[in-house]
């Protein structure tokens, strides 16, 4: 039998996709030889790309123009951007971050994977898989996300949207628009809980979604859905047996609806009997004694009055698996069985431990360091080839790669090769590391200021740091270039090189300072960093006029300055702008004159912060308390202590309330401040947050005193109390605050007073 070759194909029902695209995809062409077998597998490896519905194949023949095919198909759209019409409470911006489909998606997507080549082109590939959109959309991909939408709008309290949506076929670049009709929204008027003996509403309205109305908070008209509402009940239904009421449930609610939208909710509430713990029984242990791994559950559960609650649960797994990777048992795995005694109204508990040998590190593999070279995150981790794998290695190596600072994210994962072996998989996400900044700042030392930055972490990949700073302003200008070198001679320590030039006008004197400055910093156990450092600068006073006070004629005598600093300080706060948790402390000390120049001194300053989020109510406001405490003496020579070196109390840092510097000493003949040689200063501050992250406000109290002898410390001393407003936005912290001096000075006769930082909080 004749071979039969096809003599022409023929598309039809294709809208998304071009004849030509079709035919790709099937692998058919005029020329080749007609085969049932290979039209088959054409068909079979067509479907597989999901690019459509329905593939028909048919035989024509025609004695004169040969052997011709009829390809039928539906094929699915490939839709390259989406539209939405009719949205008005809920942006555009919004509506794409839920779908998970950025403006110009692909295109954005091109920016940010283009770097990547070579062997890393599959990963690339899996980035671009992400993008809900690119590819063909099946009617149930569209309907999923006419889901997510409908639920958005649900959140918002539009429970009654209606989302219809229509492809415009473009072949080979459809669009996909949705229509929406937002209805009219809903709102909480009221959350009424009925039938609870042990535990308070508040602990049930904590646990839902859907919130009251709060003039406090600023919530006025809190957005109502049928669907958060049913989520709610699911979550207090959990939360009741997590709290030992094992047959507590909510039997019933109501909802009741005003013509305006407003919604009254009554939830009807089943405890029953509360359950205690009864027998705690750990199978499997040998390296680890029972009393070992449950003294922390039963102190705990004492506190509790014996009674259930899955919190401590787990945090008894918790405590039993870092004993044991911290062990270096890392594999261990912990089982727990809840087991209730319906008679006894007690819950007995399992704990079942299979333990892991001793892991060691085979290798450490790093991913995702497209541009940073390896061994600048391997020389940061604390687990190496060979060691012993603990959770303490490994939490110190995730925070220490972090700290650099170049990371959007970073995860550290043991995988298990052999029962005794395995290789840590550091995988990082990497963020553009070059920063240009333009802006404006205000403070009361510099008043409003422009400054442009230039900054580029992660300099040619090495972890090295170049910065170029420019800031000029009504009473100040700064010029300084600095260049740091991460992990100098391979230890784990900083060496930084600053070259700078400085300028302050000031009522009664103008001052300038040149100079060049290196310190390197070392870190030492965890959270620890000491430095040393040296700086030679020039000095130049100007413009002093009659009327300015007698210690800055004095300080004009002085012509250049050569400072050895020493420093040491403990850092655990888990932010550096607008920290939330943890402490700081630092001690530092400076030495002027001892290698040469004019200024001679001795200056000793102590700091501490201490932050942690409302451990009560758990509202997230942040509760805060900073110090600090200073002293300097002049040595040798004249006696003179530099009038820039003293400690100017009260302002925008110390004690809020007062003008820069009218909290310590004033000139009796000028009523300017002459600054203090000895300083002490307290701030509480509560901050509450209205968006999380974003914008808060707060209620402080400042007390303190500068003074020149510890004798008269706590005499006459200084204290302002207010409220403020802080914005955390990408360009800089922005610090608002309005504060009451509550004791009065001379020179600053004012009682009230704002205070504005744009940029760095103490």
């Amino acid at each position: 039998m004749a071979e039969e070759v096809i003599s022409s194909i023929k598309v039809e029902g294709n809208k998304y996709l071009t004849d030509r695209e079709v035919l790709k995809l099937l692998n058919l062409h005029k020329g080749i030889v007609f085969s049932p077998d290979y039209i088959y597998r054409s068909i079979k490896k067509a479907y597989s790309t999901g690019s459509f519905e329905y593939i028909g194949i048919y035989k024509e023949e025609n004695p004169k123009e040969g052997l011709s095919l009829l390809v039928k198909v539906k094929d699915l759209p490939i839709v390259y951007d989406v539209e939405f019409v009719g949205n008005r409470e809920i942006s555009e911006e919004e509506l794409r971050r839920i779908l998970g489909i950025p403006k110009n998606p692909q295109e954005l997507l091109e920016q940010q994977t283009g770097y990547i080549s070579g062997p890393a082109v599959e990963e690339k590939l899996q980035l671009k898989k992400l993008v809900p959109i690119g590819h063909p959309l099946t009617v149930q991909e569209i309907e999923n996300m006419v889901r997510k939408i409908k639920l958005r709008y649900a959140i918002a309290g539009y429970p009654n949207v209606k989302v219809h949506y229509r492809i415009i076929p473009i072949k080979g670049a459809s669009k996909l628009v949705f229509y929406i009709d937002e209805g009219k929204p809903q709102y909480v008027e009221e959350i009424t809980i009925k039938g609870l003996k042990y535990l308070n509403s508040d602990e049930i309205k904590d646990v839902m979604e859907l919130e009251e109305p709060n003039i406090f908070l600023l919530r006025f008209h809190p957005p109502y859905s049928p669907l958060v509402l049913k989520h709610d009940i699911e979550s207090i239904n959990r939360f009741l047996k997590s709290k030992g009421f094992l047959e507590g449930k909510v039997e019933k609610y109501e909802v009741k609806t005003s013509p305006e939208g407003g919604v009254k909710i009554t939830l009807y509430i089943h405890e029953g009997k509360r359950y205690k713990v009864g027998k705690v029984i750990l199978e499997g242990n040998t390296y680890f004694g029972y009393k070992e791994l449950t003294d922390e559950f039963f102190e705990k559960l004492k506190k509790e009055n014996g009674y259930f609650d899955q919190k401590l649960v787990e945090l008894l797994k918790r405590e039993i698996l870092q004993k044991y990777k911290n062990l270096g048992l890392y594999f261990t795995r912990v089982y727990i069985d809840i087991k209730p005694d319906r008679e006894k109204k007690v819950v007995n508990i399992l704990v079942r431990i299979e333990e892991s040998p001793p892991t060691y590190d085979r290798w450490t593999e790093i991913k995702g360091n497209y541009e940073t070279r390896d061994y600048v995150i391997r020389r940061e981790l604390e687990v190496h080839e060979g060691d012993l794998i603990t959770e303490e290695r490994i939490k110190w190596s995730k925070i220490w790669v972090e700290r650099l600072g170049y990371y959007a994210g970073v995860e550290i994962k043991p995988v298990l090769l052999s029962p005794e072996y395995a290789k840590t998989v550091v995988k990082v996400k990497e963020r553009f590391t070059g920063q240009f900044s333009v802006g404006i700042g205000y403070s009361e030392t510099s008043g409003i200021s422009g400054f442009v930055s230039l900054r580029k972490g992660n300099f040619l990949g090495t972890g090295d740091i170049v910065s170029l700073n420019l800031s000029w302003g009504e009473f100040a200008k700064n010029y300084s270039f600095s260049y740091t070198r991460k992990w100098f001679l391979n230890e784990p320590q900083d060496l930084n090189f600053s070259a700078y030039s400085s300028s302050h006008d000031y009522d009664t004197y103008n001052v300038s300072y040149k100079g060049i400055s290196t310190t390197l910093t070392r870190r030492f156990w965890h959270y620890w960093n000491w430095h040393i450092g040296l700086d030679l600068q020039s000095i130049n006073y100007s413009d002093i006029s009659p009327d300015a006070s007698i210690y800055v004629k004095e300080s004009a005598q002085f012509n250049s300055a050569t400072i050895l600093r020493f420093g040491i300080n403990r850092d655990t706060r888990d932010n550096y702008i607008f920290p939330s948790e943890g402490s700081y402390f630092a001690l530092n000390e400076k030495f002027g004159g001892i290698l040469g120049g004019d200024e001679k001194f001795i200056k000793t300053t102590l700091r501490g912060s201490y932050y942690q989020k409302d451990p009560i109510w758990d509202t997230g406001t942040i509760l805060s308390i900073r110090g600090q405490i200073g002293t300097i003496s002049p040595w040798g020579g004249a006696g003179i202590t530099p009038i820039d070196e003293r400690f100017f109390v009260g302002g925008d840092y110390t004690i809020r309330g007062y003008k820069y510097g009218y909290a310590g000493p004033v000139d009796p003949n000028t009523g300017d401040p002459i600054g203090a040689n000895r300083m002490w200063a307290v701030s509480f501050e509560a901050d509450y947050p209205i968006k999380e992250n974003s914008f808060y406000i707060g209620t402080f109290l400042d007390v303190g005193n500068g003074v020149n002898s510890w004798k008269d410390a706590f005499n006459d001393v200084k204290a302002g109390v207010g409220f403020g407003l802080r914005f955390i936005t990408p360009m800089a912290p922005i610090k608002l605050d309005f504060a009451w001096k509550l004791k009065k000075v001379e020179g600053d006769t004012n009682k009230f007073r704002i205070h504005l930082i744009i940029g760095s909080f103490f």
